[in-house]
Parts: C-alpha cells; structure tokens; sequence
C-alpha cells in the first residue's frame, strides 16, 4: 500500500437508508442521493479526508494547489493500489464534474456500460486484457465498458467496470512504460465491492469537493490569521 493515505470513512449512510417499517428494505439508490444533499455541509471536510476503503476503492482529498483555489492534489485507490501516481493534481470543477456524472449513470442507467462481462465465460481480469487486446484495431468495446476515464488525472490507467447483481467488478492496469513501480506492469488487478458503495464514494467525494472549493472563493486572499475583515469599499 502507498504511503500517504488517509484513515477510510464509512460509506455514505444516505445511500443505505432504511425505513423504519421494514428493516430488509433499502432506499431507492436515486431517493438516497437526493436525500443526502438535504443535509447540507458535509462533514469532516479536512484536508486528508478518505472516502471508501483503498482495498476496494477510495478518493482521499488532499491540499490546494498552488495560490488559487480550482487546484487541489486529490488520490484515488483501487485494491491497495495507488492510481493517481503520475498526477495527482485536480483541476477541481472539471474533476469533481466526472465524478458526478459517473455516479449519475450508475444510478440512473443500470445497463450503464454494460450490465455484466461483454465474455461470460471469463474472468473480470480477462475480460479486461480481451478488451484491451481488441482496442488496438477496434476500441468501440472498450470505450462501452471504461470506467474512470476523468481527464489527465486518471489517463495512467486502463480501468473496465462490469456489474454482476449487486457487485462491480473494477479490473484495471497500468500502461506507461516508466510507471513508478516496474512490478505493476502487466498485471491487472481488479476491485470488487457494491455497486452503491462505488456510487457514495463517488457521490461524496464530488460533493465535498465542490462545498470546499465553493467555501474558499469567499476567504479573503492573503488575509494574515485572526485579522480583522476588510470593509473597504
């Protein structure tokens, strides 16, 4: 496991909600989100804040960048394994808009990318080399099936989700020859966990994101610690 990462947060309990009458039934995944944004500022908003678990898949949300606001250094895990290692410098409305619109089609279309392997017959691992395999003359399958294709945060890794019930199954690799780490090249690791926990992780992660960055466009620039505002007109 990388260094650097974050103690996990449960998932987002408004994406499990439970009616009081009957505690087999979970809230429709839709209902829940829309819930969750009831509750205003989320909690915990810190610098070091992990959604999720790095052994299945996680965000942590780190410090800004630079001396604006719209840069924030933000990793993502997968199976104890660091995804955001060549950049890990979002560009923090664009970024946290691919995390809505991915949560947004997994809940909303559920054959979103297909609803299982595109090869019954093999393993998500394998589905994911034939996939990759085949994009080299014909990439139209492999786009149906990519998953976390968020700009040049995550160009570093080839990632495919397939869902199976309740379980997505995020098998991906690493392609660039000088990735950090020579012993992950090659391999293909794959992620499993409920398919609303990937959406909550998302879900939150994007939230938080844009309730901070929209926090500190109001902090007056440059402002000394304990100062008093500045009424200038």
């Amino acid at each position: 496991m990388s260094s650097g990462t974050a103690e996990a947060s449960e998932p987002n309990p408004a994406l499990h909600l439970t009616p009081p009458a009957d505690s087999g039934r979970n809230a429709h995944p839709v209902m829940a989100v829309q819930v969750s944004l009831l509750f205003g500022k989320p909690e915990g908003v810190g610098v070091g804040q992990t959604f999720g678990h790095p052994a299945r898949f996680a965000i942590t949300l780190k410090d800004f960048w630079g001396e604006g606001d719209a840069i924030r250094v933000v990793d993502v895990y997968a199976a104890d394994r660091w995804l955001t290692c060549d950049d890990n410098h979002a560009y923090v409305p664009h970024f946290a808009g691919m995390l809505a619109r991915a949560v947004r089609r997994l809940i909303n279309e559920p054959g979103y990318r297909g609803a299982g392997c595109p090869f019954p017959d093999l393993s998500p691992a394998d589905n994911h080399r034939r996939l990759c395999s085949e994009a080299s003359e014909d990439n139209s399958r492999h786009l149906d099936y990519r998953f976390m294709d968020w700009g040049p945060t995550a160009d570093n890794v080839r990632m495919h989700y397939f869902r199976e019930g309740d379980t997505a199954f995020l098998p991906f690799s690493f392609w660039r020859a000088e990735h950090h780490d020579p012993a992950e090249l090659e391999q293909v690791f794959v992620a499993e966990l409920p398919w609303r926990e990937l959406a909550s992780v998302l879900h939150d992660a994007a939230w938080t994101l844009m309730w901070v960055w929209a926090d500190r466009s109001q902090w007056p620039k440059h402002a000394e610690p304990g100062a008093a505002p500045d009424t200038a007109r």
